[in-house]
């Protein structure tokens, strides 16, 4: 009968590791540490979401003219 024979395995792998890309890569800091690094230049200023207007922004024409506002004394 024949004897069987050990095969050691390959000792790289056949696929090699995946390495996080650097958009994957984060760290942690506390809100003090990430106002600082602002202060001083370090990091851009946060840029809110806000992309325009909801709604069209009246004409100045469409608007209350200073003459025609009411003023009125309020007791206090």
């Amino acid at each position: 009968m024949p004897e069987a024979t050990y095969t050691a395995p390959p000792t790289t792998p056949a696929v090699p590791p995946v390495a996080p890309s650097i958009s994957e890569a984060f760290i942690t800091i506390s809100a003090t540490e990430f106002r600082a690094m602002q202060h001083w230049g370090l990091l851009p200023p946060p840029q809110p979401d806000i992309h325009g207007p909801s709604q069209p922004i009246a004409l100045v024409k469409e608007t209350i003219p200073a003459e025609e506002t009411t003023k009125a004394n309020v007791p206090i």
